[in-house]
């Protein structure tokens, strides 16, 4: 066979050789600190999208409104802010207090409830054995009431600050979209800016007539 000896000419170190452990195992932290990374990245990418998603509502708003009045965009695009916070302040005043008035009725007839609750168990020997391992567990919740209403306060409060960061991002964006675009842009290959720069525009004309949608829908 002519290929014989060509095949007994090769050498064994010229086969092509697996990864070694450490060079799997490497590969193995890599991906996983990938991963960690895009875990702990999850909640700017949730912001980030929420400040797109306002500025298109806001753009929305105050692209028709530039056109109706005939001003310049980030004057309509002021207008349409502030009328936009005094909504959302309305909003919350309105119904905050509707609640507040609502948990204040349902606190005040509480500790009436808890009395009859208690008279109710106290009358058979179940529910004594009931009492008595509630009120063990009240005398020795003590400060630790407070401190398990920490972490609930601050989730309400963290939940306020996202709200308020996203409106900015929002503000920033509507304020110059194609400043924010650009820059997008350029972190791309010069070949692949075209390109990108169709698929951004048609997925901003989808944004807008969905937010249109959801907009009619909700009325």
């Amino acid at each position: 066979m002519p290929h014989s000896g060509v095949m007994n000419d090769m050498h064994p170190d010229d086969a092509p050789s697996e990864p070694s452990f450490l060079g799997r195992l490497m590969l193995v932290v890599a991906v996983g600190a990938v991963l960690l990374i895009v875990y702990q990245l999850t909640m700017v990418f949730v912001i980030g999208f929420g400040g797109i998603i306002f500025a298109v509502a806001l753009n929305n708003i105050a692209v028709p409104l530039q056109k109706w009045l005939k001003m310049p965009h980030h004057l309509a695009l002021a207008l349409t802010a502030i009328a936009t916070v005094v909504l959302i302040v309305s909003f919350f005043a309105i119904f905050g207090t509707q609640t507040a008035a609502q948990f204040t009725a349902l606190a005040n007839r509480l500790p009436q409830a808890w009395m009859d609750t208690r008279t109710w168990l106290d009358s058979w020997p179940v529910g004594r054995w009931l009492l008595t391992l509630i009120d063990g567990a009240s005398n020795g919740a003590g400060p630790s009431t407070l401190l398990s209403a920490l972490p609930i306060a601050g989730g309400v409060f963290g939940g306020l600050a996202d709200a308020i960061l996203i409106m900015v991002i929002g503000l920033y964006f509507a304020a110059d979209a194609n400043l924010y675009l650009r820059g997008a842009l350029k972190l791309l290959p010069p070949s692949r800016r075209k390109r990108a720069q169709r698929i951004l525009d048609q997925a901003g004309a989808d944004l807008r007539k969905w937010m249109t949608a959801m907009t009619f829908d909700m009325l």
